[in-house]
């Protein structure tokens, strides 16, 4: 990064940091509760892609993180592996191929994938998240063998579907016409009031009436940390480690390319879409993209954290910020990182029911565009730009 034009533009990638880490941190925590893992997972990963794969990449808006559009690969390979720590393996060895690709140049290879595909796969990923997040939205997960459980339309479990259908309203009127006139509605990413809503009603059904609240096991449940080492130790003890004594398990290559090729065709889509809202146009590297991809999944893989994309939200929020250089990615790392000892007190309020509201934003936002896919027969091929070096 040129240090002059960096620090000229610093203050419009502050901004854009700090939003695109309002719109990350639920985001991240959606897509944990979603592939069944610890929240350190997704952490872990966002943390990556603001503080290495921004560093590597050449893409100067592109944003990295977890993905949903990964969601649906990850929970398979958990179940096929048997075990996180093995799949862990799996998403370090994807990193591997994923820098090899980058090797061969093969990023032109995402101009051959049909738009009704990628569609496609998008609409099934917002159906997997919502129809995973129904037992929290009623408020009965892991409840079934209490007296309240055994109630359907207990209070509690009223009060959580009250919670979880307002979050959907307020998520799906947020960006109309009508709430945009306001300046704080502008303000405010659409993910980030769906989780200051949940926080809102658990502090407030926690002071006037707890049997009401969400139990503990139905929110975020991040341990308290004070220090980095903190942190390690807490790594450690939920065992967020490869297993490398599975390297010779044909099942674990098998979920490892498919996490290298999937992960890879998200990635280049999300360039090519990031390059057209780019206001400069500028061009990126897919190649190079491919390489940065390839470390920061490697070292997710070897830390604890789920596999890494380039994914189009957090990159057109960060647009949409005005940022103008990789500076507001890493901005948006370093706040993940804060967060983790800062904020774990605030976060640990949040109610699950409310981030699948917030997480599957990505996913089926546009239905219309899905199913107009059959109506359409040219132009359906994504057009990338030739790989440059």
């Amino acid at each position: 990064m040129n240090l002059r034009a960096s620090l000229s533009t610093l203050p419009r990638d502050l901004i854009a940091g700090v939003v695109v880490f309002l719109v990350a941190l639920p985001l991240c925590l959606g897509i944990t509760n979603a592939s069944d893992v610890e929240p350190f997972a997704d952490l872990v990963s966002g943390i990556i892609g603001g503080l290495v794969v921004a560093l590597l990449s050449g893409s100067p808006l592109s944003v990295s993180g977890p993905a949903a559009g990964l969601v649906v690969i990850v929970v398979e390979g958990i179940a096929r592996l048997g075990s996180f720590s093995a799949f862990l393996l799996a998403v370090l060895l994807s990193g591997v191929i994923q820098f090899g690709f980058g090797m061969v140049k093969a990023g032109r290879v995402a101009a051959y994938v049909p738009s009704p595909v990628i569609k496609g796969m998008l609409a099934a990923i917002g159906i997997l998240l919502i129809v995973k997040q129904v037992p929290f939205a009623s408020g009965m997960a892991g409840d079934l063998d209490t007296p309240v459980g055994n109630m359907p339309f207990s209070l509690r479990a009223l009060t959580a579907f009250a919670v979880a259908t307002v979050s959907l309203v307020l998520l799906a009127s947020w960006e109309t016409r009508a709430l945009r006139r306001f300046r704080l509605v502008r303000l405010v990413p659409a993910p980030l009031a769906v989780v200051l809503l949940g926080i809102a009603a658990t502090l407030l059904l926690d002071m006037l009436s707890p049997s009401l609240a969400s139990p503990s096991e139905h929110r975020v449940a991040l341990p308290e940390l004070a220090s980095i080492a903190a942190l390690s130790a807490a790594i450690k003890s939920a065992d967020l480690g490869p297993n490398f004594a599975q390297l010779l398990n044909p099942d674990i290559w098998r979920v490892a390319l498919t996490l290298a090729v999937v992960g890879s065709l998200e990635t280049l889509l999300s360039l090519e879409a990031v390059e057209q809202i780019d206001p400069r146009r500028r061009p990126t590297l897919p190649d190079r993209e491919l390489k940065a991809q390839g470390v920061g999944n490697l070292i997710a893989g070897a830390i604890g954290g789920l596999p890494i994309t380039s994914v189009i939200v957090r990159s057109s929020a960060n647009v949409n910020a005005g940022a103008q250089s990789r500076v507001s990615a890493i901005v948006h790392g370093i706040l993940l990182l804060v967060s983790v000892f800062a904020l774990t007190g605030l976060i640990n309020q949040i109610p699950w029911q409310v981030l699948p509201r917030s997480s599957s934003i990505p996913a089926s936002s546009s239905p219309n565009r899905v199913c107009s896919c059959p109506l359409r027969n040219r132009d359906q091929v994504h057009s990338h730009r030739p790989s440059r070096r």
